[in-house]
């Protein structure tokens, strides 16, 4: 699943739980099915993989995120994402997880437009 979502190689040492309420587990959880949206919902560890790769993620402004971020406040955005995509978005001080509403090339070109559903801070 995680090559199909992100196209990188991750590996869990366990996995729990029965299709398709599967966890995925290193020492921590790293990421679970979510079946509302049908992808993996991301935790700590990947998040943090995926930042290094520098893939699926949205570096922001300095500010605390509440809920919606906003085009306004993005630095840069990988090209790759895509609508309803799952995320990462980072600044100096903390990491996230959101779910995309545009493309990443159009995040930050646009004025004034959502451009990530919050699901959760992780730092």
């Amino acid at each position: 699943m995680l090559r199909y979502q992100f196209g990188v190689e991750f590996e869990s040492k366990s996995v729990r739980g029965k299709y398709p309420n599967l966890e995925f587990f290193n020492e921590e959880r790293i990421a679970r099915v979510d079946m509302r949206y049908g992808n993996l919902d991301v935790y700590f560890e990947l998040a943090e993989y995926l930042l290094k790769k520098q893939i699926y993620t949205v570096e922001i402004e300095d500010f605390d995120v509440k809920g919606t971020i906003f085009s306004k406040g993005v630095i840069r955005a990988d090209e790759k994402i895509k609508p309803n995509d799952v995320v990462v978005y980072y600044s100096s001080y903390i990491i996230g997880v959101g779910q995309a509403v545009i493309s990443g090339r159009e995040m930050g070109k646009i004025d004034g437009k959502a451009i990530i559903s919050r699901r959760k801070k992780l730092i």
